[in-house]
Formats: structure tokens, sequence, C-alpha cells
């Protein structure tokens, strides 16, 4: 009886370090995307005029148009495609062979004055998901300003997937 129950203790330990290491192996990689990645928070100035005139968003175009998208995303894996919507490729650089910029845009009501910082990427399958969380400051707590458009770039690893989520 007792053999069985030191047997018994050695294959819970093993299928307890089983799984530890699977979840250490299967979060690390979402930790190297993080740790890689580049947050462009208030990146206004780094679009392109023409770009930015060519995809305005719900509320902020001259006609206040509310049927217009709230956002939109890009995922640049080119040089060309970056020299098409970016205004001075030097203020983001990019080796595109490891490297890839993902663009979003949408309509924001958070005060410009209010940076975001980069929380986390996961990956998972075919699904790649940023999380974005706004700094806090006590003087910034309830603002909120008119509609406006606010562009956001992330520099980081390239990795393959389908689908694209950005959370705020």
């Amino acid at each position: 009886m007792r053999k069985k129950t030191i047997c018994m203790k050695k294959y819970n330990i093993i299928i307890v370090l089983v799984l530890i290491s699977f979840l250490f192996f299967t979060s690390c990689d979402n930790l190297k995307l993080r740790k890689s990645a580049t947050l462009y928070s208030n990146a206004e100035d780094r679009i392109k005029a023409d770009f930015k005139a060519a995809y305005p968003t719900a509320g902020v175009s001259p006609d206040y148009n509310w049927s217009l998208p709230k956002e939109y995303y890009w995922v640049v894996t080119s040089q060309g495609q970056a020299d098409e919507m970016i205004e001075n490729t030097t203020s983001v650089v990019c080796d595109f062979d490891k490297e890839m910029l993902l663009v979003y845009t949408c309509t924001s009501t958070v005060g410009i004055n209010r940076t975001y910082k980069l929380k986390s990427i996961k990956k998972s399958k075919d699904r790649l998901t940023v999380v974005l969380k706004t700094k806090q400051y006590a003087y910034y707590a309830k603002t909120s300003s008119a509609p406006w458009q606010r562009w956001f770039i992330i520099k980081m690893r390239k990795t393959e997937f389908e689908f694209f989520d950005l959370e705020l």
C-alpha cells in the first residue's frame, strides 16, 4: 500500500511538471513577441497626410460622418508598403526581413496628451491580439475630448497570423 502511494506521488509530480513546462513554453513565445515590440503611441505625425485623408474614421471627417468605419488595421511587411503610408521612414526604422509593422487608427475621445503603453501581445493559433493600456495620471483621470483620429504604429518581430485584434 505504501509503495502505491509513493508511485502515485511520483506520477502526480511528473504530471504537474509537464503542465508547468507546457504553460511556460506556450507563454514564452508571447513574452518574446511583447519584448521585441515597440509602440509609437501618438503616431499622427509619422503618417503621410494623403494617406490619413484617404482613411477618415467615424465622426472625424470634415462632415462628422458617423457611418464611416471606427477603425482601420494594416499589416506592413515590406518597405514599399511602409513608403506609401509613413511620412519619414527614418522615424520608424524597420528591418522587414525580420520585423513588421502593425498600423492602427481609430476614432478616439481620449485626450491627445494621454499616451498608451503596450500591455501584451498574444498569439493563439492564427490570431494575434495586441492589448494597449493608457498611462494613468491623476490629473487626466476623467478627461475626454472631441472625437479625433488617433494613429498607432507597432513594430514587432515578424510572425504569421490571419486575424489581428487590437484592444484599447
